[in-house]
């Protein structure tokens, strides 16, 4: 079988043709890739580890409103993980005088193990938090809201944020679906005009 080849006209590319062809679409840099978080403690992506059962223990019974930390924290829901290690008697010490008798002891709390969520509202710096007990810095993450999970999951932390394995996500969240959200009294923190850091740093 033969197929005949029917002839057509082949139109001349411009200079600017060619260019538009040639030369992909710009890339956006990599200062403007925004990575936004979780709006939601069942759509939660990205966790973060506490050295000592207590720190998390306070964190997901409205005690500590603020989470201090080397980096500022984007506005949104984080998985909270509680590691092996623990603080030192001192510390522990210090806890159950900011938090009361109601701190259970640090051996008496789950380690190696994520323990709920929590909703950061937005980062300050210390001189920034109305003179809060736990405004330590450099940067001072505000805690809006949590949940805790009525099964803690087994899993492996790292330092910084982290992203949990499926098979930890998949448990975690099936607990989320349905946990109680504690919302904290945060407005003394929010008061305050964004500071020109803060707004270069907004999603």
């Amino acid at each position: 079988m033969c197929f005949a080849m029917v002839p057509h006209e082949v139109q001349p590319q411009t200079p600017s043709d060619q260019s538009e062809r040639l030369v992909p679409a710009a890339l956006p840099a990599a200062s403007q890739l925004v990575v936004r978080m979780a709006d939601s403690p069942g759509a939660a992506t990205h966790a973060l580890t506490m050295k000592g059962a207590q720190i998390s223990w306070a964190i997901l019974a409205g005690h500590k409103l603020i989470e201090n930390r080397h980096m500022r924290m984007r506005p949104g829901w984080y998985l909270l993980h509680t590691g092996k290690g623990t603080q030192d008697a001192a510390h522990q010490q210090k806890m159950r005088g900011l938090c009361g008798a109601a701190l259970p002891a640090e051996a008496d709390l789950p380690h190696g193990v994520v323990v709920g969520a929590l909703h950061v509202v937005r980062s300050l710096r210390p001189d920034e938090c109305q003179g809060s007990v736990w405004a330590s810095g450099p940067f001072c993450n505000v805690v809006g809201a949590s949940c805790t999970l009525a099964t803690p999951v087994a899993a492996q932390g790292s330092l910084g944020l982290w992203k949990p394995e499926l098979a930890v996500l998949e448990a975690v969240r099936a607990q989320l679906a349905d946990a109680p959200v504690l919302k904290n009294d945060v407005a003394h923190f929010l008061r305050a005009a964004p500071s020109a850091e803060e707004v270069r740093h907004e999603p």
